[in-house]
């Protein structure tokens, strides 16, 4: 993201861009995607199923499909765990400069998309479940 105000407009169609995202999905998928942390494991298993790395997922043709996933993990956290969208625009040294996150103000901050692309490497099926479950006790 560019500037506070794409960060913005990002956020407001956050419902509108799970639910195209929950349409798309084979039924088979989305029919277990009820925003519990139960169901990111059917979710991770459908990404690990479609990409073989996080090399895969983070080609330029594939922006819609890491962009989505990571707003369905997002709001999963948020919901389970608390917390608000965030985003860091003013310092470029930081680990997820310009990247949306999950911020929990004095304990933590989280970056959807890094969960979805370290579960492609790690490949357990049970990495971002485990994640948010930690994060939501």
């Amino acid at each position: 993201m560019i500037s506070q105000e794409d960060f913005e407009g990002w956020v407001e169609f956050m419902d509108e861009t799970i639910s195209q995202f929950l349409h798309d999905l084979p039924d088979e998928v989305s029919d277990k995607l009820d925003f519990s942390t139960e169901s990111l494991s059917a979710l991770e298993e459908w990404l690990m199923n479609e990409y073989s790395s996080p090399a895969d997922i983070l080609q330029p043709s594939e922006n819609w499909t890491i962009d989505r996933a990571s707003r369905y993990v997002g709001e999963t956290l948020r919901r389970s765990a608390g917390g608000v969208w965030d985003i860091e625009l003013s310092e470029p040294s930081a680990a997820f400069y310009g990247l949306p996150v999950i911020r929990k103000s004095g304990a933590w901050t989280e970056c959807p998309a890094s969960l979805v692309t370290a579960s492609l490497d790690r490949r357990e099926g049970e990495y971002i479940r485990s994640v948010v479950g930690n994060l939501s006790e």
